[in-house]
């Protein structure tokens, strides 16, 4: 579907809600839009902007996450050269 609307597409382009399946990696079509307006972008306007970057430190926030499983199973992958069976095993198993 990557390019559709910068090849001249765009009537093939689906608008639609999607979910992801955690087990296959993927997502996958959970109901369809009839058109934009189904999405409801609209600004509300008795909530005030956010300006969370003046109140939160969000690099200091990055460099304390903790590291994810897919950036662990990469890691098992390249630095350790564990099988991807094997690595997603250990991402998936609780300690």
């Amino acid at each position: 579907m990557e390019g559709l609307y910068e090849a001249g597409r765009q009537d093939e382009i689906v608008q639609e809600t999607r979910g992801w399946d955690e087990v296959k990696q993927t997502t996958f079509s959970q109901r369809s839009k009839e058109s934009a307006h189904d999405y409801r972008y609209f600004p509300d306007p008795d909530l005030p902007k956010l300006y969370l970057h003046e109140v939160f430190d969000i690099e200091k926030m990055k460099y304390e996450l903790p590291e994810l499983p897919w950036q662990r199973r990469e890691r098992y992958i390249n630095k350790f050269g564990i099988k991807a069976e094997d690595a997603e095993t250990f991402c998936r198993t609780k300690y």
